[in-house]
């Protein structure tokens, strides 16, 4: 796990995209599956950077070796859309089955968290639904305190984190040492 680093996905990932989704049946990425699809969604994206009406979307592979073992999508500008403020948050991670239990998602978050602090992010909104024991269990691994639970869009209990981003850094550097 020590060659794990994020890889800014771009909107001519097809390969990436295309070993990821080999490794990951219950969310394949469909809407991203073709080149078109990617293509289109990552230039949208890229064009709604500049929209202060628009929530912003960075995506991330986390990557292992040259290959995609997890997908990271940061967001700022959340206050513009309820659904992003109320329920989605700043951070969305999904580690592929085969990697998970084994520390991937903390160090992913972790790795996400440096990213916020570059986009000058100081506080982050993570949420896990509440029977997702190990996303929780990540979320507390980087300092992630409860600010709240709620019912979500879904009909679906989702307990609600902060993150303080430079103390978590701070504090999850001080813990790997």
């Amino acid at each position: 796990m020590e060659n794990l680093y994020l890889q800014e996905i771009n909107e001519f990932d097809i390969d990436n995209l295309t070993k990821y989704n080999k490794n990951y049946e219950d969310l394949n990425l469909k809407g991203w599956s073709s080149k078109d699809g990617l293509s289109g969604l990552i230039k949208g994206w890229k064009e709604d950077l500049n929209n202060n009406q628009k929530v912003h979307f960075y995506p991330y592979w986390l990557m292992e070796d040259n290959e995609p073992v997890g997908l990271i999508i940061l967001k700022d500008n959340i206050e513009v859309d309820e659904i992003w403020r109320e329920y989605g948050g700043n951070i969305s991670y999904v580690i592929i089955p085969n990697r998970r239990k084994k520390g991937y998602g903390t160090i992913a978050l972790h790795l996400a968290l440096e990213k916020c602090r570059e986009l000058n992010l100081e506080n982050v909104l993570v949420t896990a639904y509440e029977e997702n024991i190990g996303s929780r269990k990540v979320i507390k691994n980087n300092f992630g305190v409860l600010k709240d639970t709620c019912i979500d869009c879904y009909d679906k209990l989702s307990c609600r984190y902060i993150i303080n981003v430079d103390e978590s850094l701070k504090l999850y550097n001080k813990k790997v040492r």
